[in-house]
């Protein structure tokens, strides 16, 4: 019998993230954490939940305080909103989603340009222009 996986906790535009990480982060520990969490929603059948606060990846961020983001709150929350209303994800149903249903959506969402509207005041908005080869 096959192990039921846990549910990852995301904030949305980490979907965006999860698409464009190359092994880069803020430490060892944070990009080890990250690259477990790809690797798993390289899963299609892996749940995962959206959620509007501190998630999986941000346990290991040294931007985190534990409860909320120290860096700029603000701009995280705005990228989160824009890719809730892209994606059509609401969160007030408290749904599961599976990996593969999000990663296309977002997959097809990046072909219409969704990554330059929602990242392009990121920090990371140059590394990921290069590793998508888009025009930023």
């Amino acid at each position: 019998m096959q192990q039921k996986s846990e549910v990852i906790y995301l904030r949305a535009h980490h979907l965006i993230c999860i698409n464009t990480f190359s092994g880069l982060g803020y430490s060892d520990a944070f990009i080890n954490n990250m690259a477990r969490i790809v690797e798993a929603l390289n899963s299609p059948s892996q749940p995962l939940r959206i959620i509007d606060r501190l998630d999986d990846i941000c346990a290991f961020c040294c931007h985190s305080d534990g409860r909320q983001c120290l860096k700029n709150g603000k701009l995280v929350l705005e990228m989160d909103n824009k890719v809730k209303e892209i994606l059509q994800i609401d969160l007030s149903t408290d749904k599961i989603y599976t990996a593969g249903f999000l990663n296309k959506k977002v997959e097809r969402a990046m072909k219409k340009g969704f990554f330059c509207k929602v990242c392009k005041d990121c920090e990371w908005f140059t590394i990921c222009c290069q590793l998508l080869k888009c025009n930023g």
